[in-house]
């Protein structure tokens, strides 16, 4: 039986996410998801705090090395976190 308005799983998560406004929160936290899975181990190691802020992403970095290389490529990385949301959501990333 085929109804007109059968929708996906997907679809109604998505209006209940926009429906009680929980967007930025489920953002931040596929965000902090990507970071602990898709980047080195070394960054992970001196990863010590991630928020999200007006579409940017702030990581406070404790290792100036690491800071330094991380910011060579914040371009990517950023690029990667909003294909990862399959959305352009963040608009900077910030290291600290």
């Amino acid at each position: 039986m085929n109804r007109h308005n059968d929708k996906g799983i997907k679809d109604l998560v998505s209006v209940f996410i926009d429906h009680y406004k929980l967007r930025p929160k489920y953002y931040e936290y596929k965000i902090k998801n990507y970071w602990t899975e898709e980047m080195s181990p070394l960054a992970n190691r001196y990863t010590t705090q991630i928020r999200i802020q007006n579409n940017k992403l702030f990581v406070h970095i404790s290792s100036a090395s690491v800071k330094h290389e991380l910011t060579l490529g914040r371009e990517k990385i950023k690029k990667n976190i909003n294909d990862w949301l399959e959305e352009e959501y963040l608009k900077e990333v910030v290291f600290m």
